[in-house]
């Protein structure tokens, strides 16, 4: 019997009180708060959207460069931000059926349009799907400023070919035109 009453006292001992109870989840509420701050304030963009690519949440970084407020994150559909062109829209659901697909996507650049002023924005996507397959996770980058650099210096090299080919032209016919004309006309002051 006093084996019992001691395997009693020693349970009892083991037993949460109602202050370490409210330790502990004071704890974790700080902890969960810290997390949603470093959530909510980091600087590269963080969407969580459903397998119908419906937005659940995201952070600042995400609204900024997705043009949305606050109030319009929670059930935009992210592929309704691709342009209506047709490449834009391959692109953005061959990137997304792979998620959906339980497939994990990283370095894909996919072109959208903000949604409040509708410019275009180009973004380098990870995403990988949440382990039980209802939505995924997703981190961008705006590679805005890199890809229309590439546009211009794609623009700027075909100029160049343009310019060269033009001058090889004016050179080839001046020099055809100067063999055309008598020699003494090409010695005269």
């Amino acid at each position: 019997m006093r084996e019992m009453h001691q395997a009693s006292r020693n349970a009892a001992a083991t037993l949460p009180t109602p202050e370490s109870t409210d330790d502990a989840f004071r704890e974790v509420t700080e902890e969960l708060t810290a997390l949603r701050d470093l959530y909510e304030e980091a600087p590269l963009a963080y969407v969580k959207e459903d397998l119908q690519s419906r937005f659940i949440s995201a952070n600042r970084a995400a609204q900024r460069i997705l043009g949305l407020k606050p109030e319009e994150v929670v059930g935009t559909v992210g592929l309704s931000l691709v342009p209506k062109r047709p490449d834009a829209q391959r692109t953005a659901r061959e990137q997304f059926a792979i998620q959906v697909r339980g497939a994990e996507t990283r370095g894909v650049v996919v072109e959208l349009q903000r949604k409040d002023d509708g410019k275009p924005v180009w973004i380098e996507i990870w995403a990988k799907p949440e382990p039980g397959g209802k939505y995924t996770r997703t981190m961008f980058l705006d590679v805005t400023d890199r890809v229309l650099m590439e546009q211009e210096k794609a623009r700027l090299a075909a100029e160049n070919i343009y310019l060269q080919e033009e001058i090889n032209r004016f050179t080839t016919s001046r020099r055809s035109s100067a063999k055309a004309r008598p020699c003494w006309t090409r010695w005269k002051k």
